[in-house]
């Protein structure tokens, strides 16, 4: 984790195992990730709340924006414009040995409540 920058999100992919019946294969997912201290951060799913588009960071404007729909959010993901009905979904993590694991979930979009999909 001493890599990643204090305060500037990082795009990050992993790869999760998926398991259906007899079938597993992986998937590659991505993640915003943002650092606050060596032992606290914050994981934001990449899909827009509004409408399940994916949004961005814009380093010059020190926001997340979601070209679909124009929703903006803050660094620490609470909606500063736009027609989002709630702050970017986090995903839980843990780090072990300096190295960050991820629960991959998806949330419904569109509405107020964080729901699991």
């Amino acid at each position: 984790m001493g890599l990643l920058p204090k305060e500037q999100p990082v795009g990050l992919r992993f790869q999760f195992q998926s398991t259906d019946a007899f079938i597993r294969q992986t998937e590659t997912h991505e993640a915003w990730v943002v650092k606050h201290s060596d032992s606290d951060l914050t994981v934001f799913s990449p899909i827009c709340t509004h409408l399940g588009c994916h949004y961005d960071w814009v380093a010059s404007a020190n926001e997340f924006i979601c070209p679909c729909h124009n929703s903006v959010f803050s660094i620490t993901g609470k909606v500063i414009a736009g027609p989002a009905p709630r702050p970017l979904d986090t995903l839980p993590y843990r780090i072990e040995n300096g190295i960050l694991y991820v629960k991959w979930e998806r949330f419904q979009a569109g509405i107020p409540e964080k729901i699991v999909v």
